[in-house]
């Protein structure tokens, strides 16, 4: 853990602006852009196949709702799951591509596909450029997502539909310090994945406690 923080630490002493610019969103360093997410590479709107034919369905391909995309980063698993059948019937999603929900009471969700797989049609897919790394852009659309989810609305069900999504702006830079500050930021992840675990067990320790003592079958001192 020491080890973890201090590469962070010197990796965010290492990379301090001077010259700033102001934006819409804010200040970032002179040499960052405010660009649309489109720059990243191909968005794509999921889409489900006929769920009058069971055969589209089976166990053989991912296809991710928003269910699906909670506490893990990467998706590796999804509750239902397409036959060959089915998958063809869909846009194809490649490794390492980002995930938003942008349908719902869950708009703002993301997550990175971490298999060949789908969606359905809450979800917009950006499939990265080579010019861009998936990591970056996931982060940054963790940072902007309240105010993404903002722009929808408080309609019966809150939409932000392909159009603009892909043309929403969010913070850029250059791809080589794209990878620095998503691998400073995972981690950071990591920590917090290692806390969240620490936790967990010390609830599970109070339970125990709490049957014991509040049942009187051991007995404090007084």
């Amino acid at each position: 853990m020491n080890k973890l923080l201090t590469g962070r630490k010197r990796f965010l002493e290492f990379f301090k602006y001077n010259k700033t610019q102001e934006t819409k969103l804010g200040k970032i360093p002179i040499d960052w852009d405010l660009v649309s997410i489109k720059k990243f590479g191909k968005v794509i709107t999921g889409s489900t196949p006929p769920t009058n034919n069971k055969l589209n369905y089976g166990n053989e391909f991912l296809f991710v709702s928003p269910f699906d995309i909670n506490t893990n980063k990467i998706i590796t698993n999804t509750e239902k799951k397409l036959s060959k059948q089915g998958f063809n019937t869909c846009r194809k999603i490649p490794v390492n591509s980002v995930l938003f929900v942008c349908i719902g009471s869950t708009i703002g969700k993301v997550a990175i596909s971490g298999k060949e797989l789908t969606t359905n049609q809450q979800i917009n897919v950006i499939v990265l450029n080579k010019e861009n790394h998936y990591n970056f852009l996931y982060y940054q659309l963790q940072l902007h997502a309240q105010r993404i989810k903002r722009i929808a609305g408080h309609q019966a069900v809150p939409i932000i539909n392909k159009s603009t999504f892909e043309n929403l702006k969010i913070f850029w830079t250059i791809k080589s310090e794209q990878q620095k500050i998503a691998s400073v930021l995972s981690v950071t992840d990591k920590e917090v994945e290692v806390l969240q675990k620490q936790l967990e067990k010390l609830k599970k320790q109070k339970k125990g406690l709490m049957q014991i003592l509040l049942t009187g079958e051991k007995r404090v001192k007084i």
